[in-house]
């Protein structure tokens, strides 16, 4: 599993003394590190367990482990096998687009990156929405799965002056 993302979260510490609780000895405390890692033994637990697809498996995953992660992000993760999702605190706290086209999907902090980087329409380019995860199977089927519950909307200012350029809509 690969992990990136936009994310501060305020709680690393408790995640990580509760990932030791579970019997797992991660070698570093780094945020990024030890959601990869929970992520990873959740999709690989739920596989055990005999959950059928690992599109259930993600979206357990990401359910379980993100109910326990306090804080700002938006998160994309890459699995060996050719998944991938973006997912949004359900707050919308740090901000995420998405543009699905032909052949791609891209999902980046900034709507002017993906219009940029593949030329598309302003109207072609989507708010991720909070607390939604956003999968994207090997074959490229995009379905979208509640991961958070709803919550109310909390965008960070700081955030859209940060990323925001004189060409965004």
């Amino acid at each position: 599993l690969m992990l990136a993302g936009n994310f501060n979260l305020t709680n690393t510490r408790e995640l990580f003394d509760a990932y030791v609780k579970l019997g797992k000895h991660p070698t570093s405390g780094a945020d990024g590190y030890v959601l990869t890692e929970w992520l990873a033994s959740e999709m690989l637990h739920s596989e055990i367990d005999g959950v059928a697809s690992r599109r259930e498996q993600i979206v357990h995953a990401l359910t379980s482990v993100l109910a326990r992660a306090d804080g700002a992000y938006t998160l994309c993760g890459l699995t060996g096998d050719g998944w991938s999702f973006a997912v949004r605190d359900e707050h919308g706290i740090r901000p995420g687009f998405y543009c699905v086209m032909d052949g791609a999907v891209a999902v980046a902090s900034e709507r002017p990156a993906i219009q940029a980087a593949f030329d598309c329409r302003t109207e072609d380019v989507r708010e991720l929405e909070p607390g939604v995860a956003m999968l994207v199977s090997p074959t490229g089927e995009v379905t979208f799965e509640r991961v958070r519950p709803e919550a109310e909307k909390r965008s960070c200012v700081f955030e859209r002056i940060y990323f925001s350029r004189a060409n965004d809509a």
